[in-house]
């Protein structure tokens, strides 16, 4: 029996800015220190004891910066897709 994920948007974008350092939020995640670092925590938690994970869409844009599909260990995690 596969273990499947399902993230919302907000929770994979958190660990993205946080991953990736987006410099547009680095700010906000200054301020809002324990709500990324649980999104952190919940993502790799989830990555590592999943069989796959599934995200409703892209990650969006952030001011300037893209941060489009994520690459985690080697893996895509993109749109629905399975790692």
């Amino acid at each position: 029996m596969a273990l499947t994920f399902v993230f919302e948007g907000i929770t994979v974008q958190h660990a993205a800015e946080l991953l990736l350092d987006t410099e547009t939020t680095r700010a906000d995640r200054k301020a809002c220190r324990y709500t990324y670092l649980c999104s952190l925590q919940d993502f790799s938690l989830d990555l590592l004891a999943g069989d796959a994970i599934e995200v409703s869409r892209n990650l969006p844009s952030v001011g300037t910066s893209v941060p489009g599909p994520l690459e985690v260990l080697g893996t895509t995690v993109n749109g629905m897709g399975k790692r």
